[in-house]
């Protein structure tokens, strides 16, 4: 009987204690949750204080950092966490205000957290993007100033292109007035893109200049389309530049002289091939063609020479050659090549005429009086048979100075 008792008080004393030490494991995690919230609302109380402080001095960045240091209140606490929000408007202001955008940023950041306070904060964090594109504009424009003073235009083009880009997303935002920034954009895109077009322009009028000397037409004509196009894109920034007159001067003097190389290159055109002569019963083949220019200014007449080859008994050919002039005007006049017209080269053979020798004559052509003062451009001859079908063909061309 005892040892039941004994049995029984030893449950029961086992019991209380286990409840005795329960009762203190809770009451201490109590304690000790109560002195964590203690503390935490303390350092939001100094940490508020010292913003506070810092806030008053203006000095925004110092309370940017006890903002960082300083744990926000419950949310459940309603007065303290408006009079939070509040202190964090006024340090994320100031910060805006002094051109601290990435921690102006991180604080908007924290305040866009609270559902309240979204749009507010969204559209803080608007501007400071607007801000921050602001400035990047203005390194870009101070970077392109840099660039053109190194006279390096194509580089400073690719700066203004991004400034553009900027430009455009703070116009989007319609936060920051940018009138003078695009008016400036505007100016320094005219100075830049001319001297790049202008720049380009001379290259490749250079590069065609050089691709004359060796006769590559093919490469010429492209380097002076691309020049011809880039001047005028030039042109449209600055028309009335002394260096778009110097370009476009350049370009027409190399126009001018493929007018002379291009046409004297083309061959002497015959219906009648060189191994005819002599084998037909009629022939004509113009062998080709000499110029004499130095008269026009003082006698104001052309010596057209031919020498060719012909057989027309009974019959004759014609030719007719046109006198163009650089005034786009131009002036003709034609002859009948008989038999018993031209001479042999070889003196003892003129008597015979003999069909396999080549002959020549000449035409002293006079230049109308309104072209007396304009230099002959081009001189194109054509042989016609008596049916007025065309046997030859010839086209040479003249610079202005009578050089061809």
């Amino acid at each position: 009987m005892g040892g039941s008792f004994f049995a029984i008080f030893s449950v029961i004393g086992i019991f209380s204690v286990t409840k005795y030490l329960d009762f203190r494991k809770i009451e201490a995690a109590r304690i000790q949750k109560k002195k964590a919230q203690d503390d935490y609302e303390e350092r939001t109380r100094a940490g508020m204080l010292r913003i506070r402080q810092n806030l008053k001095l203006d000095h925004y960045l110092a309370a940017y950092k006890n903002f960082q240091l300083t744990p926000p209140p419950p949310r459940k606490e309603a007065f303290a966490t408006e009079d939070y929000l509040e202190v964090l408007h006024r340090i994320g202001n100031g910060l805006l205000k002094n051109q601290l955008y990435k921690e102006a940023e991180e604080v908007f950041t924290a305040i866009r957290d609270y559902d309240d306070q979204f749009e507010k904060a969204n559209e803080s964090i608007g501007r400071i993007e607007s801000k921050r594109r602001l400035e990047s504009a203005h390194q870009y424009f101070a970077q392109v100033e840099k660039l053109m003073e190194e006279k390096r235009y194509q580089d400073a083009l690719g700066d203004l292109q991004k400034t553009e880009q900027e430009l455009g997303s703070l116009q989007n935002l319609q936060y920051d007035d940018i009138k003078d920034e695009w008016i400036k954009l505007r100016k320094l895109i005219g100075m830049v893109k001319f001297r790049v077009y202008a720049d380009d322009a001379d290259r490749l009028i250079k590069e065609a200049a050089r691709r004359l000397k060796v006769r590559d037409f093919k490469a010429v004509d492209s380097a002076m389309s691309k020049a011809s196009n880039l001047t005028g894109r030039a042109a449209f920034f600055n028309p009335s530049s002394e260096e778009i007159t110097s370009l476009r001067q350049r370009l027409f003097d190399l126009n001018a002289e493929l007018g002379v190389l291009l046409p004297n290159l083309l061959p002497v055109t015959n219906g009648f091939t060189k191994d005819m002569v002599g084998k037909l019963p009629f022939y004509f083949y113009l062998e080709g063609a000499n110029f004499d220019l130095t008269a026009a200014k003082t006698e104001h007449t052309v010596t057209i020479g031919l020498e060719y080859f012909m057989r027309a008994p009974e019959t004759y050919y014609i030719v007719r050659y046109r006198i163009y002039y650089y005034d786009n005007g131009d002036s003709y006049n034609g002859h009948y090549l008989t038999d018993d017209l031209g001479k042999s080269k070889d003196p003892s053979k003129n008597a015979s005429k003999n069909d396999g020798d080549m002959r020549s004559v000449e035409f002293k052509q006079e230049i109308p009086e309104r072209f007396w003062n304009t230099p002959i451009r081009r001189i194109e001859i054509k042989i016609f048979n008596d049916q007025d079908q065309l046997i030859s063909f010839l086209t040479r061309a003249f610079r202005r100075d009578a050089s061809s």
